[in-house]
């Protein structure tokens, strides 16, 4: 029998913070609670005190999950959804929280603090019929938090937990610890930039060209005054084309191709009187009305299905929309180079880019600009790829090792391609021991696919089937 129970709980010290890379430690405290058997508790006695060697453990350990939603039809008439799942393990490592005595009072609540850090990598692991094809080439860096679903077709997580393993060597007593779905969760994202880092992808983004041709361009001594003279004009215009004088324009927009995440955007319009096209007497005012960038998000995931194949899963949503607040007064003008600079706002809690091994998080910036000049409006509507970055920080430290690894940048220059997967394995890191932190084999019967051990947590072999 035993002396009965004790349940240990997780306490993160900031459960909604975000942690950028291994620099910024996870901290919490293990909370345990002391309940005695009732065949202990006697009226006229105490309750027995628990006392006995105490050896405390937290894991850290992360998984890329999705899911595919797929019909299944049974006879003419009935269907029902049948859901194939895929967990990809990305890391685990584990940090010993205390290892000593331990005494508590029935019913007695204890704290012991802990601090753990992320790695900055994926672990090496191989998943079975999940080969690096495609889109689906990992990155070496580990991916940021992320949750991602559309209805009756997939969903797709990134989780971070904490859990804890707790032992009290030759004492007979249950040790309750948190189910892995019921542990907390830590939000991550990859580490800050520093600026000597921070890659300058300003390039061109797109041109185009605007004419107008109306009354506007006139002189005001040739303005049709009374209804006569206008309908004239009217039918004038329709049947002579060159009726009206005729302005044209180049127009061109400069933006980041790098979008880093709490950082100010900042876009150039300029424009390019057209002169031997022009007609008109004198240049007309030309306003830029409207800037609005769109954010659009491309999520694409598989899962696992049969022994040669993997049934994948795509969709477009639209991440955040930034409007940028334009001076309409002040028109474009020789003396400024005929450009303008337009500031948006800042990108705020949109994960980075990344891939895994199931599943894909891209982005398309959608801008929309519009001009108006001569009282005519035209809006005109571009997309381009786009990389969203971690935030730029000037007390980060150098994250080369990751840059070299990771998506950044690689997907500035190539569209939607990203860096190779390092030679060893499929977007591995070097040995985590570098780092300062240590991975815990997986437990027996547990999760994993290497040899077990007594206390630890493990990184997990695929399961089409596991709810993380």
């Amino acid at each position: 029998m035993t002396i009965g129970e004790l349940e240990a709980k997780i306490l993160l010290d900031n459960p909604a913070q975000y942690h950028f890379g291994s620099q910024q430690p996870v901290t919490g405290r293990v909370q345990l609670f002391y309940r005695p058997h009732k065949s202990l508790i006697h009226r006229h006695e105490p309750p027995p005190e628990l006392f006995g060697p105490l050896r405390l453990v937290v894991c850290l350990h992360g998984c890329a999950t999705s899911g595919i939603y797929e019909e299944e039809r049974v006879g003419l008439d009935e269907a029902f959804l049948e859901e194939r799942r895929c967990r990809v393990p990305l890391f685990s490592t584990t940090e010993l929280a205390y290892d000593g005595q331990f005494r508590s009072q029935p019913q007695e609540t204890q704290e012991f603090p802990f601090r753990i850090s992320f790695p900055d990598f994926v672990n090496e692991v191989l998943i079975d019929r999940l080969e690096p094809t495609g889109a689906f080439v990992p990155d070496a860096a580990l991916p940021p938090t992320f949750s991602g679903w559309s209805f009756d077709r997939y969903e797709a997580f990134i989780h971070y937990r904490i859990g804890v393993e707790a032992s009290m060597p030759g004492i007979n007593i249950n040790i309750k610890v948190p189910h892995r779905r019921e542990e907390p969760e830590v939000r991550y994202e990859r580490p800050a930039i520093p600026p000597s880092q921070a890659q300058d992808t300003t390039t061109l983004l797109r041109t185009g060209q605007m004419s107008v041709s109306n009354e506007n361009l006139l002189p005001e001594s040739e303005h049709a005054h009374g209804l006569k003279a206008k309908f004239k004009a009217f039918t004038k215009s329709h049947t002579h084309h060159d009726y009206y004088p005729k302005y044209v324009f180049d127009w061109q927009c400069h933006g980041p191709q790098a979008l880093h995440l709490d950082q100010p955007l900042t876009f150039q319009v300029s424009i390019q009187p057209r002169e031997e096209e022009s007609t008109a007497v004198e240049k007309p005012y030309v306003l830029l009305t409207h800037f609005e960038l769109k954010l659009e998000a491309e999520t694409l995931v598989r899962a696992a299905r049969g022994l040669f194949f993997a049934e994948e899963r795509g969709s477009e949503t639209t991440a955040a929309t930034l409007q940028a607040q334009l001076q309409t007064a002040m028109p474009f003008s020789e003396a400024e180079n005929w450009t303008q600079t337009v500031d948006v706002a800042h990108l705020e809690r949109v994960p980075s880019s990344f891939r895994t091994l199931n599943i894909v998080r891209t982005y398309i910036a959608k801008v929309k600009l519009g001009f108006t000049v001569a009282g005519k409006k035209e809006e005109f509507t571009e997309r381009f790829p786009v990389v969203v970055l971690p935030p730029i920080d000037p007390n980060a430290v150098d994250t080369s090792s990751l840059w070299a690894t990771a998506a950044w940048g690689s997907q500035v220059k190539g569209g939607n391609s990203f860096a190779p997967p390092l030679e060893k394995g499929y977007g591995s890191a070097p040995p985590p021991q570098e780092s300062g932190y240590t991975n815990a084999p997986p437990r027996e019967g547990g999760y994993g696919i290497a040899p077990p051990r007594e206390d630890g947590y493990g990184l997990a072999a695929q399961s089409e089937n596991y709810n993380y």
